[in-house]
């Protein structure tokens, strides 16, 4: 809808009512919101389940007291949170079997690169973008420098630069595919220079994209404690 935002302001203006505005990242970010809304939007992120909507989505007890469990109660919990750490919380994967969810989670990856990064941002050039993607979804909470990247990308022939690395960087991150976290540190220019980790926003996605071969619960425990 054009100029939804212009509606939207004027039923604000004229009636007691509040307004939800709601869409995908590649029409509503969160920057863009703000400026059409004039400062009159209340952003709200929807993640996918954490551990206790897991657990009230496939109607089991949310234990208020988890320090103190019988041996029992404790072993049942946490067999279904290793399910969770390898099912993730997006909704529509829920209860279906293991090919059936992999796919529908690159579903979701390649039709967020389509729309929100490739389409948005008008990038005629994917090849980059995509091994871009591959290395970061298969290296959940692993170390990531744009510097070293483009010194791999170059010595494979692939021709970018590190300002366009920086950019699909930022591009897969407001999409949500992506998120990194910085070296926490007094100088601004220390956390600049080293690596950051680079997770993505589910832990479902972990087994889909990597190649080890491996469990991976330590990374998929990163991925849960940085969206809890």
């Amino acid at each position: 809808m054009q100029d939804w935002e212009r509606f939207v302001r004027r039923v604000l203006d004229s009636e007691k009512v509040e307004v939800f505005v709601s869409g995908s990242s590649a029409a509503l970010l969160s920057r863009e919101i703000a400026t059409a809304m004039r400062g009159r939007a209340w952003e709200v992120v929807i993640h996918p389940f954490s551990f206790e909507e897991y657990l009230r989505h496939h109607h089991l007890p949310v234990l208020e007291k988890p320090d103190f469990l019988a041996p029992a109660q404790r072993s049942a919990v946490e067999r279904t949170f290793q399910d969770y750490l390898v099912c993730g919380g997006f909704p529509e994967v829920q209860n279906v079997d293991t090919d059936t969810r992999h796919a529908l989670l690159r579903d979701y990856v390649d039709v967020a690169l389509l729309r929100d990064v490739m389409e948005r941002h008008r990038i005629s050039k994917v090849t980059a973008l995509r091994w871009l993607v591959r290395h970061l979804l298969g290296n959940a909470a692993g170390m990531f420098s744009v510097e070293k990247f483009y010194a791999a990308l170059k010595s494979q022939g692939l021709r970018t630069s590190k300002d366009s690395l920086h950019d699909y960087l930022a591009h897969l991150e407001d999409c949500f595919l992506v998120r990194t976290v910085w070296l926490e540190a007094g100088s601004e220019r220390q956390r600049m220079v080293n690596p950051r980790k680079a997770f993505p926003v589910d832990p479902g996605r972990i087994p889909v994209f990597d190649r080890t071969g491996r469990a991976n619960l330590g990374h998929a425990l990163e991925t849960v404690v940085l969206v809890e």
